[in-house]
Protein backbone atom coordinates (compact mmCIF):
# COMPACT_ATOMS: atom_id res chain seq x y z
CA UNK A 1 0.00 0.00 0.00
CA UNK A 2 1.65 4.02 -0.84
CA UNK A 3 0.84 6.16 1.01
CA UNK A 4 -1.03 9.57 -0.48
CA UNK A 5 -0.77 13.05 1.21
CA UNK A 6 -3.65 15.31 1.86
CA UNK A 7 -2.52 17.95 -0.53
CA UNK A 8 -3.63 20.93 -2.15
CA UNK A 9 -4.48 20.64 -6.01
CA UNK A 10 -2.56 24.19 -6.87
CA UNK A 11 -5.72 25.90 -8.39
CA UNK A 12 -9.60 25.67 -8.58
CA UNK A 13 -10.04 23.36 -5.72
CA UNK A 14 -8.80 21.21 -3.03
CA UNK A 15 -7.34 17.93 -4.12
CA UNK A 16 -9.33 14.48 -2.31
CA UNK A 17 -6.86 12.45 -2.19
CA UNK A 18 -7.23 8.61 -2.29
CA UNK A 19 -6.07 5.86 -0.48
CA UNK A 20 -4.55 3.12 -1.61
CA UNK A 21 -6.65 -0.08 -0.86
CA UNK A 22 -5.14 -3.47 0.83
CA UNK A 23 -3.69 -4.15 4.38
CA UNK A 24 -0.98 -3.01 5.91
CA UNK A 25 2.68 -4.69 5.41
CA UNK A 26 4.64 -3.32 7.79
CA UNK A 27 2.54 -1.69 10.69
CA UNK A 28 4.41 0.55 13.16
CA UNK A 29 3.98 1.01 16.65
CA UNK A 30 4.08 4.44 18.02
CA UNK A 31 5.61 4.29 22.08
CA UNK A 32 4.69 7.11 24.18
CA UNK A 33 6.84 5.62 27.28
CA UNK A 34 9.06 8.21 28.61
CA UNK A 35 10.77 9.05 32.03
CA UNK A 36 10.41 12.62 33.04
CA UNK A 37 7.38 14.83 34.18
CA UNK A 38 5.73 16.83 31.54
CA UNK A 39 4.07 19.63 33.26
CA UNK A 40 6.96 20.89 35.28
CA UNK A 41 7.71 24.19 36.22
CA UNK A 42 11.46 23.11 34.77
CA UNK A 43 11.36 22.82 31.13
CA UNK A 44 13.12 19.84 29.77
CA UNK A 45 14.66 17.82 26.91
CA UNK A 46 14.43 14.05 26.58
CA UNK A 47 16.67 12.95 23.22
CA UNK A 48 14.72 10.08 21.14
CA UNK A 49 16.61 7.09 21.60
CA UNK A 50 15.28 4.04 20.33
CA UNK A 51 11.79 3.59 21.12
CA UNK A 52 11.68 6.98 22.90
CA UNK A 53 10.29 10.24 21.28
CA UNK A 54 11.17 13.65 21.60
CA UNK A 55 9.85 16.47 23.75
CA UNK A 56 10.84 19.78 24.49
CA UNK A 57 9.74 23.02 26.47
CA UNK A 58 7.75 21.06 29.23
CA UNK A 59 5.75 24.17 30.86
CA UNK A 60 3.34 24.10 33.81
CA UNK A 61 0.23 25.54 32.64
CA UNK A 62 -3.33 23.65 32.14
CA UNK A 63 -3.12 24.34 27.90
CA UNK A 64 0.35 23.02 25.52
CA UNK A 65 -0.17 23.26 22.08
CA UNK A 66 2.19 22.37 18.98
CA UNK A 67 4.44 20.34 20.31
CA UNK A 68 5.97 17.98 17.69
CA UNK A 69 7.31 14.64 17.38
CA UNK A 70 10.01 13.53 15.23
CA UNK A 71 9.33 9.57 15.07
CA UNK A 72 9.31 8.03 11.77
CA UNK A 73 12.51 7.96 9.69
CA UNK A 74 10.91 8.16 5.58
CA UNK A 75 14.17 7.65 3.95
CA UNK A 76 15.54 4.49 5.97
CA UNK A 77 11.28 3.54 7.11
CA UNK A 78 12.15 2.67 10.62
CA UNK A 79 10.24 3.46 13.27
CA UNK A 80 10.84 5.24 16.61
CA UNK A 81 13.80 6.84 15.77
CA UNK A 82 13.92 10.67 15.04
CA UNK A 83 16.16 10.54 12.63
CA UNK A 84 14.93 12.71 9.42
CA UNK A 85 14.26 15.92 10.74
CA UNK A 86 10.72 15.80 9.73
CA UNK A 87 8.10 16.35 12.41
CA UNK A 88 5.60 13.42 12.05
CA UNK A 89 3.07 14.20 14.81
CA UNK A 90 1.71 16.98 16.90
CA UNK A 91 0.38 16.71 20.10
CA UNK A 92 -1.86 19.22 22.03
CA UNK A 93 -2.48 18.65 26.01
CA UNK A 94 -5.51 20.25 28.05
CA UNK A 95 -6.33 20.10 31.62
CA UNK A 96 -10.03 21.52 31.69
CA UNK A 97 -11.47 23.49 34.58
CA UNK A 98 -13.86 21.50 37.13
CA UNK A 99 -17.65 21.56 35.76
CA UNK A 100 -21.20 20.48 37.46
CA UNK A 101 -22.62 18.28 34.93
CA UNK A 102 -26.27 19.09 36.13
CA UNK A 103 -25.68 22.65 36.07
CA UNK A 104 -24.46 23.37 39.69
CA UNK A 105 -21.96 24.97 41.29
CA UNK A 106 -18.38 23.70 41.52
CA UNK A 107 -15.87 24.21 44.49
CA UNK A 108 -12.62 22.04 43.21
CA UNK A 109 -10.07 25.18 42.10
CA UNK A 110 -9.01 25.48 38.90
CA UNK A 111 -6.32 23.46 37.02
CA UNK A 112 -3.27 25.32 36.36
CA UNK A 113 -0.79 22.70 35.26
CA UNK A 114 0.75 21.34 38.75
CA UNK A 115 -2.48 20.43 40.96
CA UNK A 116 -2.05 17.64 43.62
CA UNK A 117 -4.46 14.78 41.75
CA UNK A 118 -5.07 17.32 38.18
CA UNK A 119 -2.20 16.57 36.12
CA UNK A 120 -0.80 15.32 32.92
CA UNK A 121 2.88 13.69 33.24
CA UNK A 122 4.66 12.48 30.84
CA UNK A 123 5.37 9.15 32.21
CA UNK A 124 7.70 5.87 32.05
CA UNK A 125 4.43 3.98 29.96
CA UNK A 126 2.72 6.80 28.04
CA UNK A 127 1.10 10.06 28.32
CA UNK A 128 -0.93 9.57 31.85
CA UNK A 129 -3.11 11.94 33.31
CA UNK A 130 -5.10 12.26 37.00
CA UNK A 131 -8.50 13.21 37.61
CA UNK A 132 -9.30 13.67 41.35
CA UNK A 133 -12.34 14.28 43.75
CA UNK A 134 -12.54 14.54 46.86
CA UNK A 135 -11.77 16.90 50.46
CA UNK A 136 -7.76 15.84 50.79
CA UNK A 137 -6.63 19.34 49.23
CA UNK A 138 -8.18 22.23 48.29
CA UNK A 139 -7.45 21.91 44.95
CA UNK A 140 -9.42 18.57 44.56
CA UNK A 141 -12.46 20.21 47.04
CA UNK A 142 -15.55 18.98 45.36
CA UNK A 143 -19.26 18.52 45.60
CA UNK A 144 -21.85 16.31 43.68
CA UNK A 145 -21.90 16.27 40.17
CA UNK A 146 -18.43 17.50 39.44
CA UNK A 147 -16.15 16.51 36.55
CA UNK A 148 -12.72 17.06 36.06
CA UNK A 149 -11.11 15.76 32.87
CA UNK A 150 -8.12 16.30 30.76
CA UNK A 151 -7.67 15.72 26.93
CA UNK A 152 -4.52 14.93 24.31
CA UNK A 153 -5.03 15.37 21.54
CA UNK A 154 -2.79 13.77 18.19
CA UNK A 155 -2.40 14.85 14.57
CA UNK A 156 -0.96 13.28 11.81
CA UNK A 157 0.80 14.99 9.35
CA UNK A 158 0.68 11.53 6.96
CA UNK A 159 -2.96 10.97 7.13
CA UNK A 160 -3.43 7.25 7.68
CA UNK A 161 -6.26 4.27 6.63
CA UNK A 162 -8.86 3.82 9.23
CA UNK A 163 -8.23 0.24 9.34
CA UNK A 164 -4.29 0.55 10.14
CA UNK A 165 -4.79 2.94 12.99
CA UNK A 166 -5.06 1.33 17.06
CA UNK A 167 -4.82 3.07 20.04
CA UNK A 168 -3.74 1.64 23.09
CA UNK A 169 -4.79 3.00 26.61
CA UNK A 170 -4.89 1.87 30.14
CA UNK A 171 -6.77 2.16 33.68
CA UNK A 172 -9.58 4.53 31.49
CA UNK A 173 -12.99 2.98 32.93
CA UNK A 174 -11.44 1.79 36.13
CA UNK A 175 -13.59 1.07 39.55
CA UNK A 176 -13.16 3.26 43.06
CA UNK A 177 -15.69 5.93 44.34
CA UNK A 178 -15.66 8.64 41.97
CA UNK A 179 -16.87 7.52 37.86
CA UNK A 180 -14.16 7.51 35.93
CA UNK A 181 -15.48 7.54 31.74
CA UNK A 182 -13.15 7.75 28.58
CA UNK A 183 -14.38 9.00 25.17
CA UNK A 184 -11.77 8.38 21.75
CA UNK A 185 -13.11 10.41 18.96
CA UNK A 186 -10.84 10.01 15.72
CA UNK A 187 -10.04 12.88 13.12
CA UNK A 188 -10.25 13.32 9.04
CA UNK A 189 -7.44 13.96 7.40
CA UNK A 190 -7.31 17.66 8.36
CA UNK A 191 -7.52 16.61 12.17
CA UNK A 192 -10.86 18.00 12.02
CA UNK A 193 -12.91 15.16 14.54
CA UNK A 194 -15.31 13.13 12.37
CA UNK A 195 -17.98 13.00 14.92
CA UNK A 196 -18.44 14.38 18.78
CA UNK A 197 -18.54 13.11 22.15
CA UNK A 198 -20.54 14.83 24.88
CA UNK A 199 -20.51 13.53 28.77
CA UNK A 200 -24.07 13.73 30.25
CA UNK A 201 -23.27 12.33 33.85
CA UNK A 202 -23.78 9.48 36.16
CA UNK A 203 -26.78 10.29 37.25
CA UNK A 204 -30.20 10.06 34.37
CA UNK A 205 -31.27 12.99 36.14
CA UNK A 206 -30.10 15.35 38.72
CA UNK A 207 -29.08 14.35 42.08
CA UNK A 208 -29.54 15.40 45.18
CA UNK A 209 -26.28 17.46 46.48
CA UNK A 210 -26.22 19.54 42.98
CA UNK A 211 -28.57 22.34 41.50
CA UNK A 212 -31.59 21.52 43.25
CA UNK A 213 -31.88 17.56 42.65
CA UNK A 214 -33.81 14.72 43.88
CA UNK A 215 -32.23 11.58 42.43
CA UNK A 216 -30.50 9.48 44.55
CA UNK A 217 -31.24 5.95 42.31
CA UNK A 218 -31.52 6.14 38.85
CA UNK A 219 -28.15 6.12 36.96
CA UNK A 220 -27.58 5.95 32.80
CA UNK A 221 -26.90 3.37 31.31
CA UNK A 222 -23.22 3.14 29.41
CA UNK A 223 -24.90 4.43 25.73
CA UNK A 224 -26.66 7.32 27.70
CA UNK A 225 -23.65 8.76 29.83
CA UNK A 226 -22.35 10.57 26.69
CA UNK A 227 -24.25 12.01 23.44
CA UNK A 228 -22.39 11.23 20.37
CA UNK A 229 -22.62 12.49 16.70
CA UNK A 230 -21.17 11.45 13.37
CA UNK A 231 -18.61 8.95 13.59
CA UNK A 232 -15.52 8.04 14.68
CA UNK A 233 -16.35 7.72 18.11
CA UNK A 234 -15.44 5.36 21.10
CA UNK A 235 -16.77 5.49 24.40
CA UNK A 236 -15.47 3.09 27.80
CA UNK A 237 -18.38 4.16 30.04
CA UNK A 238 -19.13 1.14 32.28
CA UNK A 239 -21.75 2.00 35.18
CA UNK A 240 -20.83 -1.30 36.98
CA UNK A 241 -17.27 0.34 37.73
CA UNK A 242 -18.72 2.22 40.77
CA UNK A 243 -21.39 0.64 43.60
CA UNK A 244 -23.89 3.23 44.96
CA UNK A 245 -26.18 1.64 47.46
CA UNK A 246 -25.55 4.12 49.54
CA UNK A 247 -25.19 7.07 47.06
CA UNK A 248 -23.67 9.22 49.91
CA UNK A 249 -20.72 6.82 50.38
CA UNK A 250 -20.03 5.12 46.53
CA UNK A 251 -17.62 2.39 46.85
CA UNK A 252 -15.50 0.44 44.54
CA UNK A 253 -17.14 -2.41 42.15
CA UNK A 254 -15.71 -3.87 38.86
CA UNK A 255 -13.32 -2.58 36.29
CA UNK A 256 -15.18 -1.87 33.56
CA UNK A 257 -14.48 -4.51 30.39
CA UNK A 258 -12.46 -1.81 28.20
CA UNK A 259 -10.47 -0.31 31.48
CA UNK A 260 -7.56 -1.43 29.16
CA UNK A 261 -8.48 -1.46 25.00
CA UNK A 262 -6.68 -1.68 22.43
CA UNK A 263 -9.71 0.02 20.04
CA UNK A 264 -9.42 0.44 16.37
CA UNK A 265 -10.57 3.25 14.24
CA UNK A 266 -12.89 0.73 11.67
CA UNK A 267 -13.54 -1.77 13.82
CA UNK A 268 -14.66 -0.50 16.90
CA UNK A 269 -14.98 2.94 15.93
CA UNK A 270 -17.40 2.60 13.21
CA UNK A 271 -15.63 4.21 10.16
CA UNK A 272 -14.66 2.79 7.00
CA UNK A 273 -12.07 1.24 6.56
CA UNK A 274 -9.93 3.14 4.10
CA UNK A 275 -11.74 6.49 5.60
CA UNK A 276 -8.74 9.20 6.34
CA UNK A 277 -7.51 9.17 9.74
CA UNK A 278 -5.52 12.17 10.53
CA UNK A 279 -5.47 12.16 14.56
CA UNK A 280 -7.34 11.26 17.61
CA UNK A 281 -8.91 13.54 20.61
CA UNK A 282 -8.11 11.13 24.25
CA UNK A 283 -10.34 12.41 26.71
CA UNK A 284 -11.15 10.88 30.36
CA UNK A 285 -12.99 12.50 32.35
CA UNK A 286 -13.67 11.79 36.81
CA UNK A 287 -17.33 12.53 38.30
CA UNK A 288 -17.69 13.17 41.91
CA UNK A 289 -21.30 11.23 42.51
CA UNK A 290 -21.97 10.90 46.17
CA UNK A 291 -24.71 12.76 47.00
CA UNK A 292 -25.27 15.16 50.16
CA UNK A 293 -28.33 17.04 51.80
CA UNK A 294 -27.00 20.18 50.86
CA UNK A 295 -26.53 21.41 47.48
CA UNK A 296 -22.63 21.92 46.69
CA UNK A 297 -21.60 20.50 50.10
CA UNK A 298 -18.30 18.74 50.03
CA UNK A 299 -18.63 14.69 49.78
CA UNK A 300 -17.52 11.84 51.01
CA UNK A 301 -15.16 11.08 48.09
CA UNK A 302 -11.18 11.64 48.60
CA UNK A 303 -9.79 9.87 45.33
CA UNK A 304 -7.74 10.83 42.05
CA UNK A 305 -7.53 8.73 39.15
CA UNK A 306 -4.60 8.19 36.77
CA UNK A 307 -4.98 7.22 33.31
CA UNK A 308 -2.74 6.23 30.36
CA UNK A 309 -2.46 6.77 26.23
CA UNK A 310 0.11 4.12 25.96
CA UNK A 311 0.78 4.09 22.18
CA UNK A 312 -0.94 4.06 19.28
CA UNK A 313 -0.43 2.00 15.22
CA UNK A 314 0.17 3.34 11.94
CA UNK A 315 1.32 1.78 8.64
CA UNK A 316 4.92 2.49 7.57
CA UNK A 317 3.93 1.09 4.21
CA UNK A 318 2.39 4.93 4.38
CA UNK A 319 5.61 6.69 4.19
CA UNK A 320 6.78 5.88 0.28
CA UNK A 321 4.71 8.90 -1.43
CA UNK A 322 3.16 8.32 -4.71
CA UNK A 323 0.35 11.07 -5.94
CA UNK A 324 0.00 14.29 -8.04
CA UNK A 325 -0.76 17.82 -7.76
CA UNK A 326 -1.86 19.78 -11.37
CA UNK A 327 -4.08 22.96 -12.64
CA UNK A 328 -7.68 21.82 -13.82
CA UNK A 329 -10.04 23.31 -16.32
CA UNK A 330 -12.93 23.47 -18.17
CA UNK A 331 -12.74 24.96 -21.60
CA UNK A 332 -16.13 25.75 -23.08
CA UNK A 333 -16.75 25.59 -26.82
CA UNK A 334 -20.08 25.62 -28.17
CA UNK A 335 -22.25 23.44 -26.03
CA UNK A 336 -19.20 21.07 -25.24
CA UNK A 337 -16.44 21.53 -23.06
CA UNK A 338 -12.43 19.63 -23.14
CA UNK A 339 -10.79 19.18 -19.83
CA UNK A 340 -7.10 20.62 -19.67
CA UNK A 341 -4.96 19.32 -17.13
CA UNK A 342 -1.59 21.24 -17.30
CA UNK A 343 1.25 21.86 -14.36
CA UNK A 344 1.51 17.93 -13.60
CA UNK A 345 4.04 17.32 -10.83
CA UNK A 346 4.35 13.81 -9.62
CA UNK A 347 5.33 13.41 -6.10
CA UNK A 348 7.13 10.37 -4.54
CA UNK A 349 7.37 7.43 -6.51
CA UNK A 350 4.99 8.81 -9.21
CA UNK A 351 5.78 8.28 -12.51
CA UNK A 352 5.52 11.38 -15.27
CA UNK A 353 2.39 11.22 -17.48
CA UNK A 354 -0.01 9.75 -15.82
CA UNK A 355 -3.94 8.94 -17.19
CA UNK A 356 -6.52 11.16 -16.63
CA UNK A 357 -9.67 9.60 -15.21
CA UNK A 358 -13.19 11.15 -14.93
CA UNK A 359 -16.19 9.95 -12.99
CA UNK A 360 -19.70 11.84 -12.83
CA UNK A 361 -21.57 9.56 -10.42
CA UNK A 362 -19.36 10.92 -7.28
CA UNK A 363 -16.23 8.41 -7.42
CA UNK A 364 -17.29 4.56 -8.06
CA UNK A 365 -17.03 4.68 -11.88
CA UNK A 366 -13.98 6.53 -13.67
CA UNK A 367 -13.45 6.72 -17.43
CA UNK A 368 -10.61 7.45 -19.46
CA UNK A 369 -10.35 10.91 -20.69
CA UNK A 370 -8.20 11.46 -23.89
CA UNK A 371 -7.02 14.74 -24.28
CA UNK A 372 -8.92 17.08 -26.61
CA UNK A 373 -12.52 14.72 -26.43
CA UNK A 374 -15.23 17.28 -25.59
CA UNK A 375 -18.17 16.80 -23.33
CA UNK A 376 -21.56 18.30 -22.97
CA UNK A 377 -21.36 21.13 -21.40
CA UNK A 378 -24.74 21.06 -19.30
CA UNK A 379 -23.79 23.12 -16.07
CA UNK A 380 -25.10 20.57 -14.00
CA UNK A 381 -23.10 17.33 -13.69
CA UNK A 382 -20.12 16.78 -11.00
CA UNK A 383 -16.88 15.74 -12.41
CA UNK A 384 -14.26 14.20 -10.33
CA UNK A 385 -11.07 14.38 -12.46
CA UNK A 386 -8.82 11.69 -11.37
CA UNK A 387 -4.53 11.07 -12.32
CA UNK A 388 -3.37 7.85 -12.45
CA UNK A 389 0.38 6.44 -12.39
CA UNK A 390 0.20 4.79 -15.96
CA UNK A 391 3.09 2.02 -14.69
CA UNK A 392 1.08 1.46 -10.90
CA UNK A 393 -2.67 2.05 -10.78
CA UNK A 394 -2.65 1.78 -7.30
CA UNK A 395 -1.36 5.14 -7.29
CA UNK A 396 -3.64 7.77 -7.99
CA UNK A 397 -5.19 11.41 -6.68
CA UNK A 398 -8.13 13.06 -6.84
CA UNK A 399 -7.03 16.54 -8.22
CA UNK A 400 -10.15 18.22 -8.88
CA UNK A 401 -14.30 18.01 -8.40
CA UNK A 402 -15.60 20.66 -10.78
CA UNK A 403 -18.92 21.09 -12.21
CA UNK A 404 -19.21 21.09 -15.96
CA UNK A 405 -19.73 24.45 -17.37
CA UNK A 406 -23.56 26.13 -18.85
CA UNK A 407 -23.02 25.61 -22.90
CA UNK A 408 -22.81 28.92 -25.20
CA UNK A 409 -24.38 28.82 -28.81
CA UNK A 410 -23.73 30.86 -31.48
CA UNK A 411 -26.07 33.35 -32.67
CA UNK A 412 -27.73 32.83 -35.62
CA UNK A 413 -28.91 35.22 -38.58
CA UNK A 414 -31.80 34.81 -41.42
CA UNK A 415 -31.50 37.13 -44.63
CA UNK A 416 -34.53 37.00 -47.15
CA UNK A 417 -34.11 35.88 -50.32
CA UNK A 418 -34.21 37.15 -53.50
Amino acid sequence: MKKLNFLLTIALCFGTVQLAFGQCTSPCNIDLQNDGTFFNPTPFTDIASGADIDIVAGQAQPTLTGQMFDILDAASTTCGVAADGMNDYTVNFELESYFDVYGGNTIATNPTGNDAGHYIIHGATGFQGSNATGTNTSTTNTSTGDVSCYNIEICFDAPQDAQDVNVEMTSINTAGESFESTSVVFADASCTPYGTATYNGFWNGTPQGSNGGTNTTMINVEADMYTTTGTGVFIAADPGIIDVTDPTMPVAATDGPNNDATINAATDAGLNATDQVGGFVFRVCLEDVATTAVDDESTSSSTSFTSTLNSFDVCLDADVECSYTADVAFTESCGNFTIDVTNIVPVGTATASPNIEYSTDGGTIFTAYMAGATLPADGVTSYIIRLVDAADASCFTDVATMTAPAGTTPAIYSFPGN
